[in-house]
Order: structure tokens, then C-alpha cells, then sequence
């Protein structure tokens, strides 16, 4: 079995006129979703300080962009505890 990831295998005619007013607000609004709540709730732990180190990494902006090779510095020496300890990290 394979998963029916393209809107057109699920019956949706997505044409390039109308990808805009589709797609793009569900994704947005999903992403923004998952940002407020990664920033919104206190890390638990390794794995947790490491979700909003990933986070910080890939985030742009004036703050961010400062300090993005830290972040992603600090996210791996987190990554490596969390192996250690035999804990999934997801990469």
C-alpha cells in the first residue's frame, strides 16, 4: 500500500491558477500552528530543548538569523546526548 499523498490521487483538480487559494492557507496556518505551540510550551527535557533548538535553527528572521549556526551547533551536542542515552531524535 502506498499513502495518496498528491491532492489530485484524492480527486482534487490543484491547477496553478488555483494552488494559491487552496494550498497555500492550510499550509501556512498548519505551519504557524505548529510554531506557536513549539515556542508556547516549555521544553521537557533533551529531546524537548532539542525540538526548539531545530526550531530556532531553521527559523529566519533579525534574531534568528544572528544566531543560526549556534542553534544548530547546540541542537547537534543535544542530538549526540539524546543518542547516548539511547533516545530517538529523529535524525
Amino acid at each position: 500500500m502506498q499513502p495518496r499523498m498528491r491532492l489530485s490521487d484524492r480527486g482534487f483538480n490543484v491547477t496553478v491558477d488555483n494552488e494559491c487559494e487552496i494550498i497555500e492557507p492550510i499550509a501556512y496556518e498548519a505551519e504557524n500552528e505548529l510554531s506557536d505551540r513549539i515556542e508556547e510550551t516549555p521544553a521537557q527535557g533533551l529531546p524537548g530543548v532539542l525540538i526548539k533548538l531545530r526550531f530556532l535553527a531553521g527559523k529566519r528572521g533579525i534574531f534568528a538569523d544572528e544566531y543560526v549556526d549556534i542553534f544548530g551547533q547546540l541542537a547537534e551536542v543535544v542530538a549526540v546526548a539524546c543518542h547516548q542515552r539511547g533516545w530517538h531524535t529523529g535524525r
